[in-house]
């Protein structure tokens, strides 16, 4: 019965993690973002593409969210000005559920 209980765990986690939406990213690819990058060097250093694109006049934000079956979630955004990233770049405030 012990053995049961391992297994039917080990597939239930499997099943759960499988249940992700969004963009997976880390936070410390934030960090290696700088001034001067354009939107497709800024996709590379994140590891993948953004969740959403929303674009008006010269300012185009890159949005990346992520969230998994166990309710864990996170979000970040890069705001590039005339298709760059501002001299003035800060790691974006981030958001963690």
């Amino acid at each position: 019965m012990n053995l049961f209980r391992h297994i039917a765990s080990a597939a239930a986690a499997l099943t759960l993690s499988a249940c992700a939406v969004g963009s997976h990213f880390e936070f410390a690819s934030m960090e290696r973002i700088t001034p001067g990058m354009n939107e497709a060097q800024v996709i590379e250093v994140m590891g993948s593409k953004p969740t959403a694109i929303s674009a008006s006049g010269n300012a185009t934000v890159l949005v990346w969210s992520y969230g998994n079956a166990l309710g864990e979630g996170r979000s970040a955004r890069v705001v590039l000005k005339d298709g760059r990233v501002p001299d003035d770049y800060r790691p974006p405030a981030i958001t963690r559920r």
